[in-house]
């Protein structure tokens, strides 16, 4: 993978070699299945990670009543201690209950082990409850002390979309929290303004297509809209399956010293990616100026794929990797770095998953006092796959060189 000029950036590298044919598309009856899941618990069994210790923050819209908060009284969220940031929901939200079931659940979660919730009203959270979106005058956004957000609501345009995208990306790549961001429904609809435009979160839509279509329309158009896909029936549904798998990646990498840069989002990110399935679809592709798939993003998450990348531990540059495994790099511009593995005689790599990832930096644009002005600053990667011989690179087999991504 090359830097181009002008940025060092900090990137992370996650792959998968899958050396068996594939296999049938999964069955979609029950959720947890398709998503590898239920294999991630046959394989570990009692210490199968929960997302113990991992604190959240849920983002959500009124309901008609004007409420956004989730139901405590609800079975599957006894025991969690929900705070109201926002502090003005009188009542409880239907939606904000079931995005709660998926997120934190004691049944339908992944990740059941997560007790702690923060729960923001999304237009407190924009402003002056975290964002300070289009406020230059109040400052940088808030701190995140939680692990993750999620964003199960969609505004379809926003006249401070650039600014509030810019925002959260500052406050992702400064806090180092990981934030789950949801498409709108309908496959006739177009990427949302809020909050699908960021770059440093994750974007998720929907296995069967029915979210929206198209790429982003601002702030550097053009980059292809979602990351993932989940088998759900709603975006709001599936943005916390995602949430909740990377809470089982990142009490994973907690556990284990060595692993702690993984914690990071845009490893979160990359492991995520890099473990995620094309055998659903029909149609699957990429090009080289084209890093994802137009309609399925890296395609349909795959908890367990993405928990053998990290627990395949950290690789090392110029030497033979293993056959799944990841890599945090600071890359300088104009350098390479290069991984190698091998396909041992007589075997075939059916598939070959590489995620490359990086934050975009945001800079203040006018560092004087009582303003700041979010400015991006965007380091552009390449990834190329090679045929090697005794470690030397040789002939370019494919690459990935989108202009505006911050994904390859």
């Amino acid at each position: 993978m090359t830097n181009r000029p002008n940025h060092a950036a900090t990137l992370v590298v996650a792959t998968l070699v899958v050396t068996a044919s594939p296999g049938l598309p999964a069955t979609y009856a029950e959720y947890r299945d398709a998503i590898g899941y239920t294999e991630l618990v046959q394989a570990l069994g009692p210490g199968t990670p929960t997302g113990s210790g991992i604190g959240v923050t849920q983002v959500e819209t009124l309901n008609d009543e004007g409420h956004y908060f989730p139901n405590p009284s609800d079975p599957e969220l006894s025991g969690m201690l929900l705070t109201d940031v926002t502090g003005t929901s009188t009542g409880y939200s239907g939606h904000a209950t079931v995005v709660g079931r998926h997120l934190y659940g004691s049944d339908t979660s992944t990740a059941p082990g997560i007790t702690e919730a923060d729960a923001y009203w999304a237009t407190d959270w924009l402003l002056s409850g975290f964002l300070k979106t289009g406020n230059s005058f109040s400052g940088a956004p808030l701190t995140e002390s939680r692990d993750i957000q999620n964003h199960s609501w969609a505004s379809p345009t926003h006249a401070l979309a650039t600014n509030a995208s810019r925002r959260l990306d500052y406050a992702i790549r400064r806090d180092g929290f990981t934030a789950a961001v949801g498409l709108n429904n309908g496959s006739d609809t177009s990427v949302p303004h809020l909050m699908a435009h960021s770059y440093n979160a994750i974007s998720v839509g929907l296995t069967n297509a029915e979210h929206s279509r198209g790429t982003t329309l601002f702030d550097d158009a053009g980059r292809v809209k979602p990351d993932l896909v989940v088998p759900l029936s709603a975006t709001s549904w599936a943005t916390p399956v995602v949430s909740a798998a990377a809470a089982l990646l990142i009490e994973t990498a907690r556990g284990t010293p060595a692993w702690a840069p993984a914690e990071q989002p845009e490893a979160v990110k990359a492991l995520l990616m890099a473990g995620a399935t094309k055998d659903e679809f029909t149609h699957w592709d990429r090009f080289p100026d084209r890093p994802l798939d137009d309609v399925f993003g890296a395609g349909e998450l795959n908890v367990f794929n993405s928990y053998l990348i990290l627990t395949n531990g950290p690789q090392s540059e110029g030497a033979l990797a293993a056959p799944s495994g990841w890599a945090a790099r600071t890359q300088e511009p104009g350098t390479a770095i290069r991984f190698f593995f091998e396909v041992p005689p007589g075997h075939l790599a059916a598939e070959l998953s590489a995620m490359l990832v990086w934050n975009r930096h945001i800079v203040d644009g006018e560092p004087r006092p009582n303003r700041w002005d979010p400015v991006p600053e965007l380091p552009d990667m390449t990834l190329t796959l090679r045929a090697a011989e005794g470690f030397v690179p040789g002939a370019v087999v494919d690459l990935s060189t989108g202009a505006v991504d911050n994904v390859e």
